[in-house]
């Protein structure tokens, strides 16, 4: 059913049902009461993508997302994949969608184009990782009339969010290592620092599993900067006796490093995907770990955006559930099957 079809039924123009939609106060009482109780009986909703911006003669919107490029590549691949089909779907409407770019390990260079973007365009609306949230949200207060999405990391309970449930996947290993192991496996868990985005959740989750599951003989090494320092992996006590290692950075370099030393008996427990730990799950070097889905919180983002630019006041807070990798369904992981079923969510 579509407004047409809706004001033909009713007899009056399509402008005056788009106009009850939109709650406009310039409209008689019991004509918006007639128009919603249609669309209620019929189950009218409104495609905000379709019909936004339709008429050519406004001025082109601008949206821009601001990404993060990140040690693993699939972080960024899965997000810039998920934004471009969004892309093709808005393609023909008077908006245009840029994306850019930033280290995730500098996150000042994301503050000062940030504000670069926002001083010279027209900006309408945004989405953005926000590495620093305080700086950010001190920036946007400036700029109240931009429609804004946030990826991955909260600024406020008043700007919509859309990304990852870290700690949940970080649960969800733990639960899995604890149905494997018994009370004399001895777990070495790797805590190497917060990485801005995932670590520290992905471990405070897995840690709490454990320990909410009994686990007794576990033993966590801080190792900072991790990826320089893998020695201080060889100096942990009991290592030798240990069955499990946990760590959801530098996985790969760590797996090497084991194998290289001679401590190839430790089994890897996990959080994250890349090229790499595919080879590694495969060769069951890697015995679980977990896959987020980036692809669809870059769709559903800019999905958000552009229902905020047609005039939706509503927050959205939306966390896109993990997947669990074995060994077992690492091809259905590498043939990125989320293309195919994206368009079964919908949250709005």
């Amino acid at each position: 059913m579509t407004q047409k079809e809706i004001a033909s039924i009713l007899g009056i123009s399509r402008a005056t049902v788009a106009r009850a939609l939109k709650d406009d106060e310039n409209i008689k009482p019991e004509t918006k009461k007639r128009v919603l109780e249609l669309c209620e009986e019929v189950g009218y909703k409104k495609n905000y993508i379709s019909s936004i911006l339709a008429n050519k003669n406004q001025r082109r919107k601008k949206v821009y997302a601001l990404l993060v490029r990140s040690k693993n590549e699939n972080y960024l691949n899965g997000m810039l994949e998920g934004i471009e089909v969004l892309r093709e779907e808005v393609a023909g409407y008077n908006v245009d969608l840029e994306v850019v770019v930033t280290d995730i390990d500098k996150p000042k260079d994301q503050i000062v184009k940030l504000k670069t973007i926002l001083k010279y365009n027209e900006v309408d609306g945004l989405i953005i990782i926000p590495l620093l949230q305080d700086e950010i949200e001190v920036v946007m207060k400036e700029y109240p009339e931009v429609h804004m999405v946030t990826l991955d990391k909260k600024i406020n309970n008043e700007i919509s969010f859309i990304g990852s449930d870290y700690r949940s996947s970080g649960r969800i290993v733990g639960g899995i290592l604890t149905k494997l192991s018994d009370d004399k496996d001895k777990v070495i868990v790797l805590d190497s620092g917060e990485d801005k985005i995932s670590s520290k959740d992905y471990l405070e989750g897995f840690l709490e599993q454990l320990e909410s599951n009994g686990m007794r003989d576990i033993r966590v090494s801080q190792i900072k900067n991790l990826s320089n320092n893998l020695d201080e992996i060889e100096k942990i006590q009991g290592i030798g006796e240990a069955r499990y290692i946990y760590t959801s950075r530098h996985v790969s370099k760590v797996a090497e490093f084991l194998k290289d030393r001679g401590l190839g008996q430790l089994k890897i427990i996990a959080n994250g995907i890349d090229v790499d730990t595919i080879g590694l799950i495969k060769d069951e070097r890697i015995v679980v770990s977990t896959k987020e889905n980036y692809f669809l919180q870059g769709y559903l983002a800019g999905k958000v955006v552009f229902k905020k630019l047609n005039g939706d006041k509503g927050y959205i807070d939306y966390k896109t559930k993990s997947e669990i990798v074995f060994k077992e369904n690492i091809s259905q992981i590498e043939a990125n099957h989320e293309k195919d079923i994206f368009k079964n969510f919908n949250i709005m």
